[in-house]
């Protein structure tokens, strides 16, 4: 997990996986917000431990498997919407 070195646990995050699509375009999508880090360990890497029921462990799992992590701090002012796919193309003209 891609923490930045700034997420330490009592924080909430949004978690986003990105990988490549089934046409081999990078994408990313936030598929998880709220999520509450109850540890952070590591030197060179970081550990992250999340408070997650089955369903979003299995996910975690999952995406961690499939492509790179990324975590978003977010607070009671975030806007929780959820986020679509974003393929890395559509961002550059």
């Amino acid at each position: 997990v891609d923490a930045a070195g700034s997420v330490a646990a009592g924080h909430r995050v949004g978690i986003i996986l990105s990988a490549e699509d089934s046409e081999g375009k990078p994408t990313s999508r936030m598929f998880a917000q709220s999520v509450l880090v109850t540890s952070v360990t590591g030197t060179e890497g970081k550990f992250v431990t999340f408070a997650a029921n089955g369903k979003l462990a299995t996910q975690i799992a999952a995406a961690a498997q499939g492509g790179a992590i990324r975590l978003t701090i977010q607070n009671d002012d975030s806007v929780k919407d959820g986020g679509e796919s974003v393929k890395s193309q559509s961002l550059v003209k």
